[in-house]
């Protein structure tokens, strides 16, 4: 290889290089890789590795940084690039808006990644657009690889709660109710059904404190019973206590009674 590199071989110092990172000699093989960019500024693949170099062994995050915009700009067809270099600017703690705006400027990369778009709607629901997050993940089909799974249904989660938390501030009571629910069904443009890695006690938790909320103070605008409309959830409907399946009970028991109590209380003190 080294013999090909002084002979002009334009790739032969991208392969050498390689060779001497895995043998753990790291200052060697950036060395190599340096020579081969003076000899072909134009190779991406060198940048991406040099860029990986100067960020974890060199701790020089931001030579790591050049390095990689080099490599989008000559082999702006790799989506695997633009994963790596939002995961550099995350451990350089951009801002939000600033990768978001990275995203905009590689739409077609973008789409090609699943994890990139992933991490697109988690920034968008930490600017606190909850609704536009949300819409993104319905828009998307995505196909779930090994290693992922149970991250867009713990995201899916998380995005309702905050935005029924939000509305619930706000006195949107019925319509955060209909949102913590919606945390609880996937959409099949998921890719992915329920398992193990779901997370929903929260939405459940937050549920029984909007029903505590919104209930108890109407005691004194005139209300004196309330009904439930139905034990579990049917076709079209999913207002039951629990699933249509019998599978989840939305409100644990000693929280629905707890609340009941509180209301109970409430009716008896009343003069």
């Amino acid at each position: 290889l080294r013999y090909a590199m002084e002979q002009g071989g334009a790739k032969a110092g991208y392969y050498l290089g390689c060779l001497y990172y895995d043998r753990f000699r790291y200052e060697e093989a950036a060395q190599v890789w340096e020579e081969g960019l003076r000899r072909d500024a134009s190779q991406g693949k060198i940048w991406r590795n040099l860029a990986l170099y100067w960020f974890d062994k060199a701790a020089e995050p931001e030579k790591a940084k050049m390095c990689m915009e080099k490599a989008l700009e000559h082999k702006g067809d790799d989506p695997r690039l633009l994963l790596e270099y939002q995961q550099l600017l995350k451990n350089m703690n951009y801002a939000p808006e600033q990768r978001l705006e990275v995203y905009e400027r590689y739409p077609q990369l973008l789409k090609e990644r699943d994890d990139c778009y992933l991490d697109k709607l988690t920034l968008v629901s930490q600017l606190g657009e909850y609704q536009k997050a949300i819409d993104l993940a319905k828009a998307k089909r995505f196909h779930i690889y090994e290693g992922g799974e149970g991250k867009l249904t713990k995201q899916h989660a998380w995005l309702h709660v905050l935005y029924g938390n939000q509305l619930a501030e706000q006195g949107a009571y019925e319509k955060a109710e209909q949102i913590y629910l919606d945390g609880v069904h996937m959409p099949k443009s998921y890719g992915e059904a329920k398992t193990f890695f779901n997370q929903e006690a929260h939405i459940f938790y937050y549920l029984a404190k909007l029903y505590e909320k919104s209930i108890l103070p109407l005691v004194d605008k005139g209300l004196s019973a309330t009904v439930y409309t139905q034990v579990s959830d049917v076709e079209e409907e999913i207002n039951g206590l629990i699933t249509y399946d019998r599978a989840v009970q939305k409100i644990p028991t000693e929280r629905m009674k707890a609340i009941n109590d509180k209301l109970k209380a409430v009716w008896e003190n009343i003069e």
